[in-house]
């Protein structure tokens, strides 16, 4: 058993992708017996899911990060693991105490390993604007990876970038933020007032504009095949209806849903249309949760795809297609009217033999980077 930290401010915002990443590591290391604290900022759940919650910033702005410091001072825990997106530290991702946090931290606590568990890395500098938040974001993330003894990240642009400033470092794809529940489809529908014999097409996730016309485009060209509806999860309900509108669909918005009633939309649903707007790959939690209830999903391949995904693929687990929306639409449409194909993907999504993220395999990650002697 080991005294595990994970830190994020976030930990406590309702739908916070990172927030729930955190929760339910933190819950599958307590599951393995391990004393677990989540230091958030901000009023949290104590003894929540078999760990403790510790309002690390009380009072001070999000930028401060001495009460960070005093919090893992006091625990001294045998690892502490820095869950990381810029703009959890700072307005702008602006927070220049992230350059001598760990540093601080070995100082304060110099029988903790620390590990840096990298979500996100830093903005593209394509304006002049961007340039200056390229600057010091990448600044205050080559600062951690140096200052830290182990790094992870989540995808292929992650370990890219950050192999420029610290080797080595290691790949964890996120997994699913909701639970599977043991439900057919025909009882999940049943539960959802939902038609048996209906074809429905989920999105999940937030909505961004390349997400909006990737999906209007697929539903647009579902819906001149056979009859869809939309059945939407997630917190842009206008948004959702808007699309629907515009594609000329029926709509089922399910916005700030619990865990359960996610599991059971995503249950419901016949396929995912899941594209983003970089592609594909191993940090987007909203497509890992439609891979882990079985759901046919199509995405599309971005220049970072990863190659987890593209192996999936090739087995027959997924659609992923080219991000042209024609292109796209097609490929959803080609999923969405073979009904035999649809159910290999579930078959090969169940075989075992596919490899989508596990918080298993999450938890592994975080207990190989132990001390040896925590871990012998």
């Amino acid at each position: 058993m080991a005294h595990i930290d994970i830190a994020y401010p976030g930990a406590s915002v309702a739908f916070d992708g990172i927030a729930d990443h955190t929760a339910r590591l933190a819950g599958a290391l307590a599951d393995r017996g391990h004393d677990v604290r989540v230091l958030g900022r901000g009023p949290g759940t104590a003894h929540n899911g078999g760990y403790e919650y510790v309002d690390a910033w009380g009072t001070r702005r999000i930028e401060r990060l001495d009460g960070l410091v005093a919090a893992v001072k006091a625990g001294t825990p045998d690892l502490l693991v820095v869950q990381f997106e810029q703009f959890a530290y700072g307005v702008n991702g602006f927070s220049p105490e992230l350059t001598g946090l760990m540093a601080r931290l070995r100082l304060a606590a110099r029988s903790t390993t620390t590990m840096l568990f990298a979500h996100e890395t830093y903005v593209t500098p394509t304006t002049t604007r961007r340039s200056v938040a390229w600057a010091y974001q990448s600044t205050q993330l080559r600062a951690l990876a140096r200052g830290a003894d182990h790094v992870v990240t989540n995808c292929a642009v992650g370990m890219r970038r950050i192999g420029k400033f610290t080797e080595p470092v290691g790949f964890v794809p996120v997994p699913s933020n909701i639970p599977r529940l043991a439900i057919d489809r025909e009882h999940a529908r049943r539960e959802l007032g939902l038609e048996q014999d209906a074809l429905y097409a989920v999105v999940f996730g937030h909505l961004d504009q390349t997400r909006i016309t990737l999906t209007t485009a697929a539903l647009t060209r579902i819906q001149e095949a056979v009859p869809v509806e939309l059945i939407y999860v997630g917190k842009d309900g206008d948004a959702a209806l808007a699309m629907a509108g515009n594609a000329g669909v029926p709509a089922h918005t399910f916005i700030g849903a619990s865990e359960r009633v996610a599991s059971l939309v995503l249950s419901s649903a016949d396929l995912a249309v899941t594209p983003f707007a970089d592609g594909a790959s191993g940090k987007r939690g909203s497509l890992a949760a439609c891979l882990e209830h079985r759901l046919p999903s199509v995405t599309n391949r971005g220049d970072n795809t990863d190659q987890f995904l593209v192996r999936a693929s090739d087995a027959g687990a997924l659609a992923l297609a080219e991000s042209e929306p024609r292109t796209f639409a097609s490929a959803a449409a080609a999923l969405a009217t073979d009904a035999p194909r649809r159910a290999a993907m579930t078959r090969a999504l169940e075989s075992g033999d596919v490899r989508i993220a596990s918080w298993d395999d999450t938890a592994d990650a975080v207990e190989a980077r132990l001390p040896a002697a925590v871990r012998a």
